[in-house]
């Protein structure tokens, strides 16, 4: 098996910030005991495409946390993840990306919080959530996407969905109003689905093989190259708002084409938008807006292009005593109308029923990309045994052959599930 640990820092900031976080744990004094939780979960698919039907994805995951509460009202956490799936190493992965699929085992977050009454900070490795949107990123923009399984690890934990990164996380409270400073000087690229793998689709494929020949070019180590964050939030007795400023990375790769070969860069992302939550008895409406400035796209003949594109997002949520309902509508649209930017029209529907004192959620799933005529419905019915085993059954359907869900109509599968939690 194949031991991944991503403690080795990018820079010499984050240098400072991984042995701050190390060396204030270890040095406190009457600390209070350890505070260990973990799932262990064992998944198996069974794909049910029109090609090819068989076992898929034969996964056992570990997720664990392990962190201390001091005395002095500090505390440190450590998340760590990892899995084995036989499925990857069959025979015909052999030689292709995908192969390395079949083992991991990495350090997911680390970091160190401590603070007083207005104030807090925390540092280390983790993750920042922006803005109201569950499935579709209009402000969610700190941490950069893993997208290995594709749309099915979000739909499963949006924790997973990201790679966390090293930085610098301060934030003020008062009576009403709120602020957050982030400091980053870590980098960390979209993971894409793995050449060879399932949900490599053919544009996948055929962009894997173009980075193979590119030169990459990553951003530096200079301060100039660090990203930065801030978010103002006001919580009122009416409406919850917030505001946004990120001036950071794109973490989707981009190939570029010019007279001395073809590269593999990334170009800076600047992000200003708002967010606001509104509870109305047992309804919520929540919404998105962000505004991306000069944002590039390279198109397919490997030049870049820079333009404004604005995202919103726009949800209604219903909590009641037995069941729950969440529809999120999402748009995006570049501001100056090039062909090379498309459009973004794409919907949710999540709908659970809960029975027998909550330990039977029946669930539905539905995500749409309206400008493609394609989308993934996942259907599950989960039981908890007692309150350490859970066990659920369900089906991945996609449907739709065009734009975000391209070539993954065949990775229609229906699976068993079970965790333990301790």
């Amino acid at each position: 098996m194949q031991y991944i640990f991503t403690l080795m820092p990018r820079t010499a900031a984050s240098a400072l910030l991984l042995a701050t976080t190390l060396w204030l744990p270890v040095n406190a004094a009457q600390a209070a005991p350890l505070d260990w939780s973990g799932e262990l979960s064992s998944r198996l698919d069974y794909r049910l495409p029109e090609a090819e039907r068989g076992w898929a994805q034969q996964k056992l995951k570990l997720k664990f946390s392990l962190g201390q509460q001091l005395d002095s009202g500090a505390s440190w956490t450590a998340v760590g993840r990892g899995y084995i799936d036989p499925y990857y190493r069959q025979a015909r992965f052999a030689g292709t990306d995908a192969h390395e699929l079949s083992d991991d085992l990495w350090l997911h977050e680390l970091y160190w919080r401590d603070g007083s009454d207005s104030w807090s900070w925390t540092l280390g490795k983790q993750q920042v959530t922006w803005g109201e949107a569950d499935y579709f990123r209009v402000l969610d923009v700190v941490n950069p996407q893993d997208l290995s399984d594709y749309l099915l690890s979000y739909v499963e934990e949006f924790n997973q969905a990201r790679h966390s990164l090293w930085m610098a996380n301060i934030e003020w409270s008062g009576e009403r109003w709120t602020q957050q400073w982030l400091w980053i000087p870590d980098f960390a690229a979209t993971t894409l689905p793995a050449d060879g793998s399932d949900f490599a689709s053919t544009g996948i494929h055929a962009f894997q093989q173009l980075r193979d020949q590119a030169d990459v070019r990553e951003p530096g180590h200079a301060l100039r190259d660090h990203s930065f964050g801030w978010r103002g939030s006001y919580s009122g007795d009416a409406i919850d708002v917030s505001l946004y400023g990120y001036y950071g990375w794109n973490p989707d790769p981009l190939l570029q084409l010019d007279s001395q070969g073809l590269h593999e860069r990334y170009a800076r992302r600047q992000v200003i938008g708002s967010s606001f939550s509104r509870a109305i008895d047992a309804w919520v409406v929540r919404g998105d807006a962000g505004l991306y400035l000069n944002e590039a796209v390279a198109d397919s003949d490997g030049v870049l292009h820079l333009g404004d594109l604005a995202k919103a997002l726009l949800a209604l949520d219903y909590n009641g005593a037995s069941y729950s309902l969440s529809l999120q509508a999402l748009w995006g649209d570049g501001l100056s109308k090039p062909d090379w930017q498309s459009k973004q029209r794409m919907l949710s529907l999540y709908g659970e029923k809960r029975l027998h004192n909550d330990d039977l959620v029946l669930s539905n799933l539905a995500i749409v990309d309206l400008a493609g005529h394609s989308g993934l419905n996942e259907v599950q019915a989960s039981y908890r045994l007692g309150g350490d085993v859970k066990v659920a059954v369900g089906s991945d359907l996609f449907w739709g052959d065009q734009a975000l869900f391209s070539g993954y109509r065949n990775q229609n599968r229906v699976y068993i599930k079970g965790s333990y939690y301790w």
